[in-house]
């Protein structure tokens, strides 16, 4: 007998949510093939964009690498997931599903499958950019698995509500950044971002806010290893955590959210730490 969820499945819808006033809805998505969740998210009545994209990047002994060639090949939805198949270089292949969970988590956990003949080694990189606007600088935190920041939302009503965003590497991070820097692009072009001029030493967990002018756009990201063997698969899973401010998260209700609850239940809170002085 077919899972409720399978009777549900379909390849023309992407929305998510869990029953709460948190979901992942874009009116008009521009960026469903890319990894994540980088179109608007509905925070209660009011809108944050982007919420995160993931890199995958190859590792070059201590040094990241390029990133690589990640090509969406289908996506199929369900009210609890939306499952997407990667194309990753020469001779990877992933599967990516999303989800949105209660307490405001935007998950995103993969698979990956090396038909090579040679292990595969990567950095999973979740990042998103913020406008400086909103934002409390002083508010930023990195740590090995995490990073975060505050900032104030609007609605088109101008009232405000103010949330923190953190990115979360809960199987093991290496690293968490977050830059203030020159706003080249709100799109999720890797290359526009100050994270490979700023890692081609090496990875180093830094917050930097300090600059000649707080404006432009604060880049935050959240690292971790994969190693894929020869013939072979692995998995891990990065995701951000949106949290109102001042306000209590909705409880889901009806029968088909506990469902959906059971289906994927909400991950345990990743802590965030401030780095030592000097950075690593």
């Amino acid at each position: 007998m077919a899972e409720p969820l399978q009777l549900l499945e379909r390849d023309d819808k992407h929305y998510l949510g869990s029953g709460t006033g948190i979901l992942w809805a874009p009116r008009f998505p521009r960026w469903l093939e890319r990894p994540g969740f980088w179109d608007e998210a509905d925070i209660y009545h009011y809108q944050l964009a982007p919420v995160f994209t993931i890199t995958l990047l190859s590792e070059d002994g201590t040094v990241p690498g390029r990133p690589l060639v990640t090509r969406q090949l289908d996506r199929k939805w369900s009210p609890a997931e939306l499952v997407a198949r990667y194309e990753i270089g020469e001779s990877l292949e992933g599967w990516e599903h999303r989800s949105v969970l209660s307490g405001g988590y935007f998950v995103s956990d993969w698979k990956l499958e090396n038909s090579g003949s040679a292990d595969a080694k990567l950095l999973a990189v979740a990042w998103t950019v913020q406008n400086a606007d909103g934002l409390e600088l002083s508010s930023v935190e990195a740590a090995a698995a995490s990073v975060s920041c505050r900032r104030t939302i609007m609605d088109r009503y101008v009232h405000r509500l103010g949330v923190e965003i953190s990115l979360e590497a809960p199987d093991g991070g290496v690293a968490g950044c977050a830059y203030l820097s020159e706003r080249a692009s709100m799109d999720p072009h890797w290359e526009f971002t100050p994270f490979p001029e700023k890692w081609r030493r090496g990875l180093a967990t830094a917050a930097q806010v300090n600059g000649v002018s707080p404006a432009g756009a604060l880049y935050m990201a959240v690292v971790s290893p994969v190693m894929i063997p020869a013939g072979g698969n692995a998995t891990f899973t990065l995701r951000a955590r949106v949290c109102p401010l001042g306000l209590a998260d909705a409880q889901m209700t009806s029968p088909l959210a506990v469902h959906v609850q059971e289906h994927a239940p909400p991950p345990a809170s990743q802590p965030v730490r401030r780095p030592p002085p000097g950075g690593a």
